[in-house]
């Protein structure tokens, strides 16, 4: 593997981790105001 193959897939999985941690924070977001709502009731 030459030295961009290398850098191309760190910025590829560093993209990817930032994505799943956006997605992680939104969906734990939409469950904490269910969790909220189920409280109220």
């Amino acid at each position: 593997m030459t030295r961009n193959t290398i850098y191309g897939f760190l910025k590829l999985t560093r993209s990817g981790v930032a994505l799943f941690g956006c997605i992680g924070l939104f969906v734990s977001g939409i469950i904490a105001d269910d969790l909220k709502w189920f409280q109220i009731e």
